[in-house]
């Protein structure tokens, strides 16, 4: 055995079991590495008319401990209302709502801003048209992020948004340009298309141009969403186009009909969602109105 081996062996036998041990939130990993366990990360506790109903976080990063996890699939249930109010003890986070149809395969999903009602209440509006949704409510904050679910029919109708596309072709590593594929993602359509179809043409600063197809995804994505995508082979062919900024022109087919997405990157990034970058539609998408 060469010098050295069986304490690596040992040290990988921790970290292995250390992060197991994360994902279920353990007191032993809050002990061993300071991090949160399942008892310090607050509930989301919501005020109805027969007291508080505690609605604990099934996946979170709180401090340095995290835990992933499912739905529940017997969600706390609200009265039927048009505004929920909960609280949150710690300060700095923002939240927002996201209403899907329970028990559908691939439902389509309305998400909508949480209010700050101020001294750590919020207030969750309907999405949608009114009736029985199962409500996930996502929040961030300087101490880490949460999301738990309700059940609550909703006795008005909601906000609902506006479609929206986005592209991933070029990102940045360590100074230098990447690329990890091509993702393409058009929500909140009036449908799901039959039929979909996309090229994505980028253009560096040097006035080179590539063209690139991705795939439409054949699994369950929600309601009015398409999905397309290429390996990263395909991604890294505009690495030899020359420097950013790199436009990006995506034409997309729906059912026949043909739209014309633009971007550049980096400018038209989005914050946080790196490297998405956001399109401008002419005409514009087809938008869901219920």
């Amino acid at each position: 055995m060469r010098p050295g081996a069986r304490t690596v062996t040992a040290a990988a036998v921790v970290l292995a079991l250390l992060a197991t041990l994360t994902g279920c939130g353990s007191d032993l990993v809050r002990r061993l590495t300071g991090g949160a366990g399942l008892d310090d990360v607050p509930d989301f506790v919501f005020e109805t008319a027969d007291g508080p109903v505690a609605a604990p976080p099934w996946t979170w990063c709180y401090g340095n401990g995290c835990s992933d996890g499912m739905p529940p699939e017997q969600p706390p249930t609200m009265a039927p209302g048009d505004g929920l109010v909960f609280a949150w003890p710690d300060d700095g986070w923002e939240f927002e709502a996201t209403f899907r149809e329970p028990g559908a395969p691939c439902p389509r999903t309305i998400s909508v801003p949480v209010t700050s009602l101020g001294e750590g209440r919020f207030e969750v509006t309907p999405g949608g048209p009114a009736g029985r949704w199962q409500v996930d409510v996502f929040g961030r904050g300087p101490s880490g992020d949460a999301v738990t679910t309700i059940d609550w029919t909703t006795t008005a109708d909601g906000a609902v948004q506006e479609p929206r596309g986005t592209v991933s072709v070029v990102t940045e590593h360590d100074g230098e340009l990447d690329s990890y594929g091509v993702e393409l993602t058009v929500a909140d359509l009036a449908a799901t298309p039959r039929r979909a179809d996309a090229e994505v043409v980028v253009t560096a600063a040097s006035g080179r141009s590539v063209t690139l197809v991705p795939r439409r995804s054949k699994g369950c994505v929600a309601a009015g969403t398409v999905w397309f995508s290429a390996p990263d082979r395909v991604g890294t062919r505009v690495l030899e186009l020359g420097e950013a900024p790199f436009d990006y022109r995506v034409v997309l087919t729906l059912d026949g009909q043909e739209y014309v997405g633009t971007a550049t990157w980096p400018d038209d990034e989005i914050e946080d969602e790196e490297p998405a970058t956001e399109l401008t539609w002419t005409p514009a998408l087809p938008a869901y109105r219920p």
